[in-house]
């Protein structure tokens, strides 16, 4: 998912998705805590998919999110908060940027 996440905002920066093992095994994993874990793998998949229906609005691109914001909401209201923040900061950012 980070490295979809790093494609989408810019493809010649791909080799900076080697950061995203940070999130993948990192000591919440390792205590036992694998539904934090895979909220943090659904964060960037929702964030993902949320960049590219801003590109592309389609109805089928909004059922994916609606998807997988609930199965992240399953998984762990931490990454919920983590990737309903990251939609605000987004839409923050590129209607400031539009704007000016």
């Amino acid at each position: 998912g980070f490295r979809k996440v790093i494609i989408q905002i810019n493809p010649q920066s791909a080799f900076l998705s080697v950061i995203g093992v940070l999130f993948a095994w990192n000591y919440v994993l390792q205590k036992g805590f694998t539904n934090n874990a895979w909220s943090f793998a659904l964060w960037f998949w929702v964030l993902e998919a949320w960049m590219k229906a801003m590109e592309k609005p389609s109805w089928t691109r909004y059922g994916m999110i609606a998807f997988l914001l609930i199965l992240i909401y399953l998984a762990h209201p931490i990454g919920l908060f983590f990737a309903c923040l990251s939609i605000v900061c987004v839409v923050f950012f590129t209607g400031l940027y539009s704007y000016t």
